[in-house]
């Protein structure tokens, strides 16, 4: 003879066996989503990498506009846009749509500079300048011959930053 299972009664509840079992495992998933989600390494290089795309896509749109070329350097402190070839570029900085925060590499609030986050680090330094017509160039201006990849990681989280030779498309 068969036996089926028999619902509960309306009166009853859970077992304290059940109780602990469900406070254990909420627990555990909670410790879990915790460190997760106060870790935010992996958020820092996923916008300062969208960041340093947009930076680089910029520095395009500006050449272009200005029939004159732009100079773009990736480094493991900051993105920095300027209209002469060199790391500091006084007196010749790329204007900024926005306003940024000084210190550190970025020396004025009007330049087009974005510093990397702490806990973020950059692959390989990318130095590269778009000539009048928007292709990207070594510094001497020469066109590239391949594409140029970096990339930026933090803790679990890496992202690729690819600039084509040929189009400037970065990606």
């Amino acid at each position: 003879m068969l036996q089926y299972c028999q619902p509960r009664r309306p009166g009853q509840g859970f077992t304290m066996v059940e109780l602990i079992v469900v406070l254990v495992l909420v627990g555990i998933l909670g410790a879990i989503g915790a460190v997760r989600f106060f870790d935010r390494r992996d958020f820092d290089a996923t916008n300062f990498s969208d960041q340093a795309r947009s930076a680089l896509r910029y520095a395009q749109t500006v050449a272009i506009a200005q029939h004159r070329p732009v100079y773009a350097v990736l480094d493991s402190t900051s993105v920095r846009l300027c209209f002469v070839a060199g790391a500091t570029c006084p007196g010749s900085e790329v204007a900024a749509p926005f306003a940024v925060t000084t210190g550190g590499p970025c020396t004025t609030s009007k330049w087009y500079c974005l510093r990397v986050p702490q806990g973020v680090g950059v692959s390989q330094v990318v130095t590269v300048a778009f000539d009048a017509l928007g292709r990207p160039t070594d510094s001497g201006g020469t066109l590239l011959a391949a594409s140029v990849t970096t990339t930026v990681s933090a803790g679990t989280m890496t992202v690729p930053i690819t600039l084509e030779a040929e189009t400037g498309y970065v990606h």
